[in-house]
């Protein structure tokens, strides 16, 4: 039986090598911003979708938070790089394997 891993990010740069790589051996539930297939995934949740996420945590093997928002000034980089992190990091408490990979603009401030 393949292992389940949800995957933030499953369409940027390292999420979508992520997705290539491990979607031979795991079953793979991506969340995203948007709500188109992803090869490789076996189910796509919408980032807003928060109930589906926190289904599909809660069943997973393993939490991968690859997404983030590089553009410093992008109007959801506080919603995405902190909020929806925040909300994770709460639901994987459930979960034994919590992989956060971060950004440049966790810290950025908007004043400079």
């Amino acid at each position: 039986m393949k292992g389940k891993i949800v995957v933030t990010g499953c369409r940027g740069f390292i999420g979508s090598h992520f997705v290539r790589f491990f979607s031979k051996n795991y079953e793979l539930i991506g969340i995203s911003r948007k709500n188109e297939e992803i090869k490789g995934c076996k189910q796509v949740i919408n980032i807003n979708e928060r109930e589906k996420i926190r289904e599909a945590i809660q069943t997973s093997d393993f939490l991968f938070h690859l997404c983030a928002i590089i553009d410093p000034y992008d109007k959801d980089i506080e919603k995405i790089n902190l909020g929806f992190t925040k909300f994770l990091v709460s639901e994987s408490k459930k979960i034994k394997n919590f992989i956060f990979l971060s950004s440049q603009n966790v810290l950025f401030d908007n004043d400079d």
